[in-house]
């Protein structure tokens, strides 16, 4: 008897009974059985320095913007939470983006970048790798498809793709402007309250200064643009209408869509029209077109009083009138060539009655 059989048969019928449910168990977990680990609820933690931890993610978007943009990259630094977003036409763009961040951080707080947490993508492999190689940059790589692993980034896509369909939603505006959008949400993210900062702004602890709110205006709003006048005739229009889309990092420099170029113009002397959208610009255009449209036709009679007084006559004839005049006048042309002598021109003259003359009777 083989020995592994005799301790089998030398155990209780107990420990037997376990021992098989053991087995089962073991077989089942190898024939497909095993689910994704859950991961536990942890509270939010932060690093002690700056630029310690950057999380980084790429996002498609299903709509090209008006400039060629369907994705955009984000880059938030986890100690003070500040966010940089940037839309992109191609992914290859990640590192060119990637490079000017990081000068300009380091620039910005003298200090250098330590670690970069990526989403595991493709646009971080190669040319990005030798790049934070050569800076002294150490990458982490997440575990694909385990995108918990970098949820700092993957919760911003989603709260920035949200804010950015509801802010075109409320305006009114095409989905091509999803990149203005986004840009400006950020702006307006990194200066109001954070939770991670137990209430601060992520502005104001990066920079140490406070901010301001005056300049802030309602995105997709009407607005009215000054033109200087070497760009205008003494005769031309001193304003533009515009739609706001966004600001220029600066307190003074606003982000106009020209609804007459199409194009996207910088300017600062600027009259907003915060409770009004596009839809009210187009229907007042309608009406404008229409009273025109009226006022030339006034000066066109104006100018032909006697053709609009003949359409108007014409216009007005009784029904069946024209029928009847040439039925007429056909009658006449006939009786006209039997009788040849007979002029239809002539007016018809009344014959001469006879003078009765009164008889006296005796």
């Amino acid at each position: 008897m083989p020995l592994s059989l005799y301790v089998y048969c030398s155990i209780s019928p107990i420990r037997r009974f376990f021992l098989r449910i053991r087995l089962l168990r073991d077989l089942f977990r190898t024939g497909g059985l095993v689910h994704s680990q859950h991961f536990g609820a942890r509270p939010p933690m932060r690093r002690k320095e700056f630029l310690e931890l950057v999380h980084t993610n790429v996002c498609q978007v299903d709509t090209k913007s008006h400039v060629g943009a369907q994705y955009f990259v984000t880059f938030i630094v986890d100690h003070k939470w500040k966010l940089w977003v940037s839309p992109l036409k191609m992914k290859d763009q990640v590192l060119s983006i990637f490079k000017e961040f990081h000068a300009r951080v380091e620039r910005e707080t003298d200090r250098k970048l330590k670690v970069v947490r990526e989403g595991n993508g493709g646009e971080y492999r190669g040319q990005f790798e030798e790049y934070c190689w050569s800076k002294g940059i150490w990458l982490e790589y997440i575990v694909q498809k385990t995108l918990e692993l970098n949820g700092v980034a993957e919760r911003m896509n989603r709260t920035i793709m949200e804010r950015v369909w509801s802010m075109l939603a409320h305006a009114n505006l095409s989905k091509m402007f999803w990149a203005e959008a986004l840009t400006t949400k950020t702006y307006v993210i990194n200066r109001s309250p954070s939770p991670p900062l137990d209430g601060d702004v992520p502005q104001r602890v990066c920079t140490n200064k406070d901010i301001s709110y005056r300049h802030l205006k309602v995105f997709g709003c009407l607005a009215y643009m000054h033109v200087a006048k070497d760009k205008r005739g003494k005769l031309d229009p001193k304003t533009h209408p515009c739609i706001f889309v966004g600001y220029i990092d600066n307190e003074f420099v606003y982000g106009l869509w020209n609804l007459e170029e199409k194009k996207v113009i910088r300017s600062r002397d600027i009259v907003f029209m915060e409770e009004k959208t596009i839809v009210d610009w187009e229907s007042e255009k309608r009406t404008t077109s229409s009273v025109s449209t009226n006022r030339d036709r006034l000066e066109e009679t104006r100018v032909h009083p006697d053709e609009s007084r003949i359409s108007v006559e014409e216009q007005y004839e009784p029904v069946g009138f024209r029928q009847e005049t040439e039925a007429s006048r056909r009658g006449q042309h006939a009786k006209t060539e039997q009788d040849p002598e007979l002029d239809l021109d002539e007016e018809p003259t009344e014959e001469p009655v006879a003078e009765t003359k009164a008889v006296d009777i005796l």
